[in-house]
C-alpha cells in the first residue's frame, strides 16, 4: 500500500499459497472530508489489502450548509476559521497555514461558546508553527492536525483531551522515541512498524487512533495504569497480536485471557486478532461490542454473542472472512442458543434491494447496510433497540423505511447520529404515522 499524502509505502511478504486468491470487493466512496478506497479480500483464505484511493469529495456549500452532508460552513475570524458542531461547541482550523505567526495561542471560546476540537488537517503543512498552547476546553486533535509542521517543537496536550486522530502530528519534532514508540507529551502517537512487542511508558495517558497501524509482526502490547483514553483502531487490522495485557491497577481498562475490556467488563474493546482459536463466547458481561473489535480476525468461525449485548459498533466484525452467521432475508446474524438472530451484522450483499429484518433482533450494527445502493426498502421490527453508527452509510436508493411499532417505541431505540448518513428517505413508516428522520 502507498499513502496518498506522504508517498510512504509498505512492503508485505506473502507466503507461498496453495491456492489463487479469489477476492471480493468491499469498496468505501469518499465523503466530503474522508478518501474513499476498496478493500480486497480473499475468500479461502481471509488475506486482504487496501486499494483505489479517491480524493475525498469536499464540501459544497449553499445558504452555509453543505448539501451533500449537512456540515456547517465555517466561519472566518483573524487566523482561525470555526465551524459550529452538532453539540453546540465549535471545532477551529488555521484560516491559512501559509500565513500564521511563529507562536500560537489557541482560544477556549467562540461567541461565548467552547472550542472543543482541532479540525482534520486543522494546521498542516504550516511550516513556520514552532509553538502552540491548546486549551483545557478542547476534547479532540483530529485526523491530520499538525501533520507536516516541521518546526513545531513545543507543545502540551492538556488533559481534557481524550482522543488524537490518526497522523495528527507526522513528521513534527515535537515527537520523541522511546524504544519503538513514538510520543507527544503523554500521548502514544504511533509505533516503528517492525517492532514484535510494546510495553507502552508509564507516564503515557491516552494511545492515538490507529497508533498501531503498519506493526504486521507484533504480537504483545502492555498497558500501564496511566492510561485512560485508546483511540480508534488502535490495534486492529494487524493479525499477529496475541495479547494485550493491561495494569491490575488502570482504573479504565483490563485485560481478560489477553483481550481488551474497559474496566467493568461492560464493553468489549478489542479482540487480539493473532490468536489461532475457531470459536470465541463474549463473557455474559459485555452489554457493547466496540468499534473494530473483531477486525480482520480470520481465524474466528464462530462467535457466540450473549442477550446482554445492546450495541455493536462500526466495523466490529468487518473482514472475518471464515466467521460462519446466520442467515435471514438478505442479513447475516450473530447470536446464541437462545436467540441465533440477536444482532443483525451486515447485509448478505451490497446488491440486495430490501430487507425484512427477523423479529428477534435486538441489535442492528454499525455499518451493516453501509454502500447496499440497490437497497430501496427494509423493515425493521420493534424488537430492536440499538441501530449503530454509519448502518445505513450511502444506501442512495433507501426511500422506505418501515418500523413494526409505534413512533414512540421508534423514538426509544438507541441510533446512533449517523445511522442514516446520505439516505433519501425523509420518514420512518410506524404503526401509527410517520416519523421524521
Amino acid at each position: 500500500g502507498v499513502c496518498s499524502r506522504c508517498g510512504d509505502t509498505i512492503t508485505r511478504e506473502i507466503p507461498e499459497l496453495d491456492h489463487e486468491h479469489n477476492y471480493t470487493e468491499t469498496v468505501i466512496p469518499p465523503t466530503c472530508t474522508d478518501q474513499g478506497y476498496t478493500t480486497y479480500t480473499c475468500t479461502i483464505c481471509g488475506y486482504s489489502y487496501i486499494d483505489d484511493y479517491n480524493d475525498e469529495l469536499g464540501h459544497t456549500y449553499s445558504n452555509g450548509v453543505c448539501t451533500r452532508c449537512g456540515a456547517l460552513q465555517p466561519i472566518d475570524d483573524g487566523y482561525f476559521t470555526f465551524t459550529l458542531l452538532s453539540d453546540d461547541t465549535y471545532e477551529i482550523k488555521a484560516k491559512d497555514t501559509n500565513n500564521m505567526p511563529a507562536e500560537v495561542i489557541l482560544p477556549s471560546t467562540y461567541n461565548g461558546k467552547p472550542v472543543t476540537s482541532i479540525g482534520y488537517e486543522a494546521f498542516a503543512d504550516c511550516r513556520s508553527l514552532t509553538s502552540i498552547d491548546i486549551p483545557d476546553s478542547v476534547t479532540s486533535i483530529r485526523e491530520g492536525a499538525f501533520y507536516n509542521c516541521y518546526s513545531l517543537t513545543s507543545i502540551t496536550i492538556p488533559d481534557s483531551v481524550t482522543s488524537i486522530g490518526g497522523s495528527a502530528f507526522y513528521d513534527c519534532p515535537c515527537i520523541k522515541t522511546n524504544k519503538g514508540l513514538s510520543y507527544v507529551d503523554k500521548w502514544l502517537i504511533y509505533a516503528d512498524r517492525n517492532i514484535t512487542s510494546a510495553t507502552i511508558k508509564d507516564d503515557t495517558v491516552g494511545i492515538a487512533d490507529y497508533a498501531f497501524d503498519g506493526c504486521s509482526s507484533l504480537t504483545s502490547i502492555t498497558i500501564p495504569d496511566s492510561v485512560t483514553s485508546i483511540g480508534d483502531y488502535a490495534f486492529a487490522w494487524w493479525s499477529s497480536l496475541t495479547s494485550i495485557n493491561v495494569s491490575a491497577n488502570n482504573m479504565n481498562y483490563k485485560s481478560i485471557d489477553g483481550n481488551l475490556y474497559c474496566k467493568d467488563g461492560k464493553t468489549l474493546i478489542q479482540y487480539a486478532m493473532g490468536k489461532t482459536a475457531t470459536t470465541f463466547t463474549i463473557p455474559d458481561s459485555v452489554t457493547s461490542i466496540g468499534e473494530a473489535a473483531f477486525y480482520y480476525c480470520s481465524s474466528l468461525t464462530s462467535i457466540v454473542v450473549p442477550d446482554s449485548v445492546t450495541s455493536i459498533g462500526d466495523a466490529a466484525f468487518a473482514g472475518c472472512s471464515g466467521l460462519q452467521y446466520n442467515e435471514y432475508d438478505n442479513g447475516l446474524y450473530l447470536g446464541n442458543s437462545n436467540n441465533p438472530y440477536l444482532a443483525l451484522i451486515k447485509a448478505k450483499s451490497q446488491e440486495i434491494t430490501s430487507c425484512n429484518i427477523h423479529n428477534d433482533t435486538k441489535v442492528v450494527a454499525g455499518s451493516a447496510f453501509s454502500s447496499c445502493r440497490s437497497l430501496t426498502s427494509i423493515v425493521i421490527p420493534d424488537s430492536v433497540t440499538s441501530i449503530g453508527g454509519w448502518a445505513f452509510e450511502n444506501c442512495s436508493g433507501l426511500t422506505s423505511i418501515t418500523f413494526n411499532g409505534t413512533k414512540a417505541q421508534w423514538g426509544a431505540i438507541e441510533k446512533d447520529e449517523y445511522w442514516h448518513d446520505c439516505v433519501p428517505a425523509t420518514v420512518v413508516k410506524c404503526t401509527n404515522g410517520d416519523s421524521a428522520i
